[in-house]
This record gives C-alpha cells, sequence and structure tokens, in this order.
C-alpha cells in the first residue's frame, strides 16, 4: 500500500505539470484585454416585473470584476474615465410550480430569470456579449408566504451570482 502511494505521488506531479505547460486554466482564469485597466458597470435595465433586482444583478456583477484574486481592472467611478463599459438588461423572471401535492397545493417552485450583457469598449468597439443568458433555480413553497417569499429571493440571489460568475468567465475566457 505504501509504494502504491509513492508511485501515485509522481504521476500526479506530473500530470499537473503536463497541464500547466500545455496551457490549461480553469474558466474564468484568463485574462481581461490588456486596453481595460477601469471598467464601468452601470445598474442594470429592469425588464423583469420583480422591484430592486437590478440592484443585485449589477452588484453582483461588480463583486466579480473587481475581486482582488481574479480581476486586474477596477471599477470606473464614471462611465468617461472607464476603459470598457458592462450594460446589460434583466428579461422576464418567470415562476413555474414543479411539484404539487393535489391539483391546489404547489410544494416547489422554480423561477427562472434571463440576461443580456454587452461589454463595450471606450472606442464603441463590442468587446464581449451575450443574449438571453437564461439560469433557473427551485424553491420550496411553505404554508407561510413570508417564508415563500424569502424562498423565492434567495434562489434569485443563486441565480445572480451565477449569471455574474458566467458573465466573468465567459469575457475572460475570450482573452
Amino acid at each position: 500500500m505504501q509504494r502504491l502511494q509513492r508511485c501515485k505521488t509522481p504521476i500526479l506531479l506530473g500530470a499537473l505539470l503536463f497541464l500547466g505547460a500545455c496551457g490549461y486554466r480553469f474558466a474564468g482564469q484568463g485574462e481581461l484585454p490588456s486596453s481595460v485597466q477601469r471598467i464601468d458597470i452601470p445598474l442594470l435595465e429592469n425588464r423583469s416585473g420583480v422591484t430592486g433586482i437590478e440592484t443585485v444583478f449589477t452588484n453582483d456583477l461588480i463583486y466579480e470584476f473587481t475581486r482582488a484574486s481574479r480581476a486586474s481592472a477596477q471599477l470606473a467611478r464614471s462611465g468617461a474615465e472607464a476603459d470598457a463599459e458592462l450594460t446589460g438588461v434583466i428579461g422576464p423572471i418567470t415562476i413555474k410550480t414543479i411539484t404539487h401535492r393535489g391539483q391546489q397545493v404547489a410544494l416547489e417552485r422554480r423561477v427562472t430569470a434571463t440576461l443580456s450583457a454587452t461589454i463595450v469598449s471606450s472606442n464603441g468597439t463590442v468587446l464581449w456579449s451575450v443574449e438571453k443568458l437564461t439560469d433557473n433555480e427551485a424553491y420550496i413553497v411553505s404554508g407561510d408566504k413570508l417564508a415563500t417569499e424569502h424562498n423565492r429571493q434567495e434562489a434569485l440571489l443563486q441565480i445572480s451570482q451565477r449569471m455574474a460568475e458566467t458573465i466573468y468567465n465567459g469575457f475572460t475566457t475570450d482573452f
């Protein structure tokens, strides 16, 4: 058994060196274009019908693009000093019952959100865009309406975080 462990270590080390040497990277570990040092992320447009969701989605995008360990870009104080601007539109947010008891009692619902985003350089060139990015999350329906609303909000938070990661990863993977 000890001999097997000694054999595994060099093999694992060799595999890691090989993957690093061939340029393999995990998603989102790519580079921003060298021309983007400051990015402006204004409040997203909300066409969803869910009040205030644009703030949640915008804040998650800002977080993803400014985490010190991930990006070299800084958040611009205004669009005038930015090298690029990320704009977006939150499209429809729909809710559907996915499990129920009998005809009238919902047990679980799925919330689905759609987002379109574009990153444009200061000279007007589209650097990256995505149309109708869609994600969903299931949540529990409770007999308590406040608990159900809290569960729906938590599901929307999860969707927002995943979409922000997807946009950041998609933008940096291209460069």
